[in-house]
C-alpha cells in the first residue's frame, strides 16, 4: 500500500510538473492579455470564478496577471484559500502539508504583510477559539521577507516570500517560497499565488492559492517561531 501510494504521488507531481514547464514553453511564445482585464466584477465572484478553476487554469490566470505597484499597498491581514492542485490526491496532499504540518494541525487562514517587507503567516486558532465579541481567533507562525522580484516561473515581475531566514537548517519549510500577483476586483483586492518548495519541485510542481484582502482580526495571536 506505500509503495502504491508513493507511487501515484511521484506520478501525480511528474504531471504537475508537466503541465508547468508546457505552460511556461508557451508564455515564451506568446503575451496574453490578462484573464481579469478589468475592476468591474466583485472580489467573491473573482474568487468563486479561482475556485471553480483546474490547475491549468490556474497557471494561466497568474501568468497573465501583474505584481502589485506598491508594497504600502498590500499591508494588513489577507484570507487565504488553497485551489486545486490536480484533482484529489494532490489537492488533499496540498492540504494535509498547509494545515496538519506546516500548520502543526490548525488550519491555514492567509496571510499579513506588516509593511517592513517583513510577513507572516495566518491560522485558525485551535478548537475553534473565539474572543469575547466571537470573532474567531487568528494565530501567526512562520514569518518571511517579502519583495518584488522577477518570477522563475516566466521572468515577469511577481511579489515574492522566502522562508529561509527564519527556518532552522533541517527544517521542511526552509525552501518554501510564494509569489503573487493581483487580480483586479471593485470592492476588494485579491492575488492569484503559487506556493513552492525546493525539494518537492519547486516551481515546477507549485500549489495554487490565492488571498483576499480583509482587517486584522482583533486578538490575534504571535506564536513563538
Amino acid at each position: 500500500a506505500a509503495a502504491g501510494l508513493t507511487a501515484t504521488l511521484a506520478g501525480s507531481s511528474a504531471i504537475n510538473m508537466f503541465q508547468t514547464f508546457q505552460m511556461m514553453q508557451s508564455v515564451s511564445e506568446s503575451c496574453d492579455a490578462p484573464y481579469f482585464s478589468s475592476d468591474h466584477q466583485s472580489c467573491s465572484s473573482v474568487l468563486r470564478e479561482l475556485e471553480g478553476m483546474k490547475r491549468k487554469e490556474l497557471l494561466h490566470v497568474y501568468s497573465t496577471s501583474v505584481a502589485p505597484s506598491d508594497l504600502t499597498a498590500i499591508t494588513g491581514g489577507w484570507n487565504g484559500i488553497l485551489l486545486d492542485n490536480n484533482l484529489r490526491i494532490m489537492t488533499g496532499v496540498s492540504g494535509f502539508l498547509t494545515n496538519t504540518l506546516f500548520g502543526r494541525g490548525r488550519t491555514w487562514n492567509g496571510k499579513a504583510f506588516h509593511g517592513d517587507s517583513v510577513g507572516v503567516n495566518r491560522f485558525f486558532a485551535p478548537n475553534n477559539e473565539h474572543d469575547d465579541d466571537g470573532t474567531r481567533l487568528i494565530e501567526t507562525e512562520h514569518k518571511f521577507d517579502y519583495t518584488i522580484e522577477d518570477s522563475p516561473l516566466d521572468g515577469r515581475p511577481s511579489l515574492r516570500m522566502k522562508y529561509a531566514a527564519y527556518q532552522f537548517p533541517l527544517s521542511l519549510w526552509r525552501t518554501m517560497e510564494d509569489e503573487m500577483r493581483l487580480i483586479p476586483c471593485n470592492d476588494g483586492k485579491v492575488m492569484i499565488a503559487l506556493g513552492l518548495l525546493g525539494w518537492s519541485g519547486g516551481i515546477f510542481n507549485a500549489q495554487p492559492f490565492c488571498l483576499y484582502l480583509t482587517t486584522t482580526e482583533q486578538g490575534e495571536l504571535e506564536v513563538a517561531e
